[in-house]
């Protein structure tokens, strides 16, 4: 059989993936020992969540500052994801307790979460964090804009094992068309270097939120709701929060998260 030049070179490409694709799959064998190791060696609160955001966000802003060529970086960090989402699962299963009901809210949820994590739809974000304060290991993914009816994060940051904001989603703005969305979690929050804070005031509804807002400096009112004639304000404050900075009556920390990478 008379072979061409170029038949002998697709057969040398193809070759080559098959090898690539061996070595992936080898890694991913290896990396699954090395997890093993590491649960061993500082194991891992039976009922406790294995969840690592700010190292997530770590590992993302390094992959991104290393990707070139052709292959789009949001599936690269798709790939990422399901990785770590399995490996985390290895170690502590957890269910994505899921504050809308939007089919492309679901779609973040499998993007960050991966494929195979189970996934419960819950009719609003109240509901979904009620679900998570049953279940320490799980996670909870509530909208991030001020379209919710309720104000769902008057709770948290309350109790000795509180419920707290610790990512925002997804990590690469614009990049992909979904929602952006917190994830809480009852998880003790890591810095990353570049963080944005979370605090929740409660004030007289008389008193507009950008008004509440600044008495702490540097916060701005991102979702605010008025009940019981009560003003519920969610405000950004920059960078990882720092607990000798004084609150004003009626505020307290909810939450922290690595800020998101642009994919301009």
């Amino acid at each position: 059989m008379i072979t061409s030049p170029l038949n002998n070179a697709l057969a040398t490409a193809r070759a080559e993936i098959d090898e690539i694709d061996a070595q992936m799959h080898a890694l991913l064998m290896r990396r699954a020992g090395i997890v093993s190791r590491i649960e061993a060696a500082k194991g891992v609160t039976p009922g406790r969540s294995a969840y690592r955001p700010a190292r997530e966000a770590d590992m993302m802003r390094r992959l991104a500052a290393r990707h070139h060529g052709p292959f789009p970086l949001p599936a690269t960090e798709h790939i990422w994801r399901e990785i770590i989402t399995a490996f985390i699962r290895l170690q502590a299963p957890f269910t994505v307790q899921l504050g809308s009901r939007a089919a492309s809210f679901r779609d973040l949820a499998r993007f960050q979460f991966g494929s195979t994590t189970p996934l419960e739809a819950h009719e609003g974000p109240d509901a979904a964090i009620a679900a998570l304060r049953e279940r320490a290991m799980d996670v909870a993914l509530v909208p991030a804009g001020d379209e919710t009816s309720a104000a769902w994060w008057q709770d948290l940051g309350k109790g000795a094992d509180p419920a707290l904001i610790v990512a925002r989603v997804p990590f690469l703005l614009g990049a992909v068309a979904l929602p952006s969305a917190f994830v809480i979690a009852r998880i003790i929050p890591e810095a990353t270097g570049q963080d944005r804070s979370l605090i929740a005031f409660d004030a007289p509804s008389d008193i507009a939120p950008e008004d509440v807002a600044m008495q702490v400096p540097g916060a701005t009112a991102i979702a605010s709701r008025i009940s019981a004639h009560r003003h519920h304000i969610l405000a950004t404050l920059p960078g990882f929060f720092d607990r000798a900075i004084p609150l004003p009556m009626g505020a307290r920390f909810v939450g922290t998260y690595a800020i998101p990478l642009s994919s301009e």
